[in-house]
């Protein structure tokens, strides 16, 4: 059994994915958010505590792709804290993404 298929069983409802745009939409959105400095989350992995958020965000004069790492300060907390910004180049485009992010 892989580790992600070993941890879905392990957490239950407490794993979950979720992507917000198409490979296609997320193309097109520097277009539609030109100059307005907008952050959007474009994808969501998360793992008990921990979630991998898939991010656009606006640096030095453009669009970029990212990873923000948010965990609870407990593990029932309503409220997720970033944790880090990850350098690490988004493969949006992958077949699957859910498997990129893991």
């Amino acid at each position: 059994m892989s580790k992600q298929k070993r941890l879905k069983k392990e957490l239950g409802t407490g794993y979950r994915f979720e992507q917000r745009f198409s490979a296609k939409n997320l193309a097109r959105m520097p277009e539609r958010l030109e100059g307005s400095n907008h952050f959007r989350v474009v994808a969501i992995l998360t793992a008990g505590a921990v979630r991998l958020e898939a991010v656009v965000y606006w640096d030095n004069g453009k669009y970029s792709l990212g990873y923000d790492l948010m965990v609870k300060d407990t593990p029932f907390s309503p409220e997720w804290i970033c944790y880090e910004n990850l350098p690490d180049p988004v493969r949006y485009d992958a077949w699957n993404l859910e498997r990129e992010m893991f």
